[in-house]
């Protein structure tokens, strides 16, 4: 089952609890609109995406851009 909540989809932040980011580089992010397999997610880590593979509801590359924050 999936969870659901009614909390805003964020990247590299806590939606709730004061605002905490991530202190690190994002790189890559992609979300599927089921659940992938440990041998998808460790393939997916050796090969270039383009959004364009099986089930993907979004897909941030962040490969064309130099600036520090990305927008829809």
């Amino acid at each position: 089952p999936t969870a659901v909540n009614e909390l805003p989809f964020t990247v590299g932040r806590i939606a709730h609890g004061g605002g905490s980011f991530w202190p690190g580089r994002i790189d890559d992010v992609t979300v599927f609109n089921r659940a992938i397999t440990e041998k998808e997610l460790f393939d997916m880590m050796l090969t270039r995406r383009d959004g364009s593979e099986s089930g993907v509801v979004l897909y941030w590359g962040f490969n064309d851009r130099n600036d520090k924050v990305a927008t829809d």
